[in-house]
């Protein structure tokens, strides 16, 4: 039971596996070389959906879980920081623009999330929760892995930078 005496719910078995996975890469990408070779291999393109996955909870990004993929995502910057920034930026700008798109169908003057209160179609309300939870989730892998970037290490603030600029 938590602090209050309601009983503690354990992860989904994805989050589960999906943490031991990044456990492992972990690990695996202490030595340089596994990280390179791993990029090289095209791996961040099959590593980015993980936070995209429909059966993550919404509140997945402040797990230990997500501290894991953090971890993973850090040794792959340091890898090659412009690939993973320039993933990155990608995957947040899709995230944005699948949320803004259900967002614009709402018209002017009404809120874009009271309907999900009492929504009169769950699938598409459980679809814009989703967007909107996917878009946040993105928006914090990028704060966790480049919050000490204006700490002066040119090895991560000059990509980010430059990327960012770019898009």
């Amino acid at each position: 039971t938590d602090n209050v005496g309601r009983p503690v719910r354990a992860p989904p078995q994805p989050v589960v596996a999906m943490d031991v996975l990044c456990r492992f890469l972990e690990g695996l990408f202490r030595n340089p070389a596994h990280a390179h070779a791993f990029m090289q291999a095209n791996g961040l393109a099959l590593l980015m959906p993980f936070y995209s996955l429909e059966c993550l909870p919404y509140n997945f990004a402040v797990s230990a879980s997500a501290d894991s993929y953090v971890s993973v995502m850090r040794h792959l910057v340091d890898a090659d920081a412009v690939s993973v920034t320039k993933a990155l930026f990608h995957e947040l700008a899709a995230a944005r623009e699948m949320a803004m798109a259900s967002m614009d169908a709402v018209p002017i003057g009404s809120s874009n999330f009271a309907d999900l209160l009492t929504p009169s179609n769950l699938n598409a309300a459980n679809r814009r929760f989703r967007e909107v939870v996917t878009l946040c989730s993105r928006a914090h892998l990028l704060s966790d892995l480049y919050h000490t970037f204006s700490n002066g290490d040119p090895r991560i603030s000059v990509p980010f930078l430059e990327v960012a600029v770019e898009n």
